[in-house]
C-alpha cells in the first residue's frame, strides 16, 4: 500500500507574525491553495491508494467559502483515491493529531500539547504506524512520521531539507518506507548579514551588500544586520526599505550591532568623552562586558543619538 501524508498546511493562515504587509499575506495564502493542488498531483502521479491529512488543515477562526470551495474541489478530483482527515485510521495505520512527549520540547517553548501520548502508546494500541499533525517540524521514527507543515508558515522552516508531503509505502508485513516530495514554491529565506565580515562602511557599502545578498531570490525573506559598524554610522533598516529585488517581500532588522569605537584613541582626547571613557577604563570592580555596554552607551548620549540601545 502507497499513501501520501500531510499535516499542518494552516489555509487561510494570516501570516501577519511575519511582518509583511497585506499584499504579501495574500499571495502566501494564495500559494497555500497551491500546496493544496500539488498535493493532490502527488497523489495522482505517485499512485497513492490514499491521501491522508493528519489535521490543521485550514485556520478554524478565519475558513473562507473560497477555501471550502477549494477542499471539495480538490478532494473530488482524487476520487475514487480516499482522504482520510485525523482522527482515522487505515488498516493498522493510524492517522492522529497529537504530541508525543518525547519530542514536545524540541518544538519551542510555545508550543503546547495536543493529544498527548508516548511511543510505546502506539505498539499498544495495535498500530504498526502512525501518521501524525500538530507539529511543524518533520521527524520520522520507526513507529510515526510527522510530515511536518508543507508549506513554509513563518521564517526558520525552510531549511532542513525535509519538507513536503509524504510518500509511504507500507508493506504487508507493516514496514515504513518514507520519501519527502517538496509542494509548495514560496521559500522561506532567513539570512544573516555580517557587515564588519563584508567591509561595510557606509550606508551604501550596506545597500550593496543586502542586494548581493538577496539577488536572484524568490518567495520573501528576512535579512539580519549584525557586526561591527564604523561608530559614527548611524542608520535604521528604514534607510534600506527601496532596495531592489525579486521577491514578494524583504525584511530587514537589526541582529547583534557593535559600534566600533577605539577606546584607547578616544581616552586620550582633551574632551568630556575623552574623560568619560579613562574614567570608566580606570574602573576597577567592572567586568569586561558591562564596561563595554557602559563606553558604548554613553559614547553614543554624549553623540546625542536616541537609539542606546546595545545588542
Amino acid at each position: 500500500m502507497k499513501i501520501v501524508a500531510i499535516s499542518d498546511l494552516h489555509l487561510d493562515a494570516s501570516f501577519d507574525g511575519c511582518g509583511f504587509d497585506a499584499q504579501v499575506g495574500r499571495k502566501l495564502r494564495y500559494s497555500l491553495q497551491k500546496t493544496l493542488l500539488n498535493v493532490v498531483e502527488l497523489v495522482k502521479t505517485s499512485g497513492a491508494d490514499a491521501l491522508l491529512c493528519g489535521g490543521d488543515l485550514y485556520e478554524h477562526d478565519r475558513f473562507s467559502p473560497e477555501t471550502a470551495s477549494l477542499l471539495r474541489y480538490a478532494f473530488a478530483d482524487l476520487a475514487p483515491v480516499p482522504v482520510y482527515i485525523s482522527p482515522g485510521n487505515q488498516d493498522h495505520i493510524g492517522l492522529f493529531h497529537g504530541s508525543e512527549m518525547s519530542w514536545l520540547k524540541a518544538q519551542g517553548e510555545n508550543k503546547q500539547p495536543h493529544g498527548p501520548f508516548e511511543t510505546a502508546d502506539v505498539e499498544n494500541a495495535g498500530l504498526h504506524h502512525l501518521f501524525l499533525g500538530h507539529y511543524h517540524e518533520p521527524r520520522e521514527a520507526q513507529l510515526y512520521t510527522y510530515p511536518g507543515n508543507p508549506h513554509p508558515l513563518s521564517f526558520g522552516e525552510n531549511g532542513n531539507g525535509h519538507r513536503g508531503a509524504v510518500v509511504a509505502t507500507i508493506s504487508e508485513h507493516g514496514t515504513v518506507h518514507r520519501m519527502w516530495r517538496p509542494v509548495a514554491n514560496f521559500p522561506f529565506h532567513d539570512l544573516n548579514l555580517d557587515i564588519d565580515a563584508n567591509g561595510c562602511l557606509t550606508r551604501e557599502h550596506i545597500r550593496e551588500r543586502i542586494t548581493q545578498t538577496v539577488a536572484n531570490l524568490q518567495g520573501v525573506a528576512r535579512v539580519t544586520l549584525s557586526g561591527e559598524v564604523p561608530a559614527e554610522l548611524d542608520f535604521n533598516p528604514r534607510d534600506f526599505s527601496d532596495v531592489e529585488h525579486s521577491m514578494e517581500g524583504l525584511l530587514l532588522r537589526f541582529g547583534k550591532l557593535h559600534p566600533r569605537f577605539d577606546f584607547e584613541v578616544i581616552a586620550k582626547e582633551p574632551t568630556v568623552r575623552g574623560q568619560f571613557v579613562r574614567d570608566v577604563l580606570a574602573a576597577a570592580d567592572i567586568d569586561s562586558d558591562k564596561r563595554n555596554r557602559i563606553l558604548v552607551t554613553g559614547l553614543k548620549a554624549l553623540e546625542g543619538r536616541r537609539n542606546l540601545e546595545v545588542n
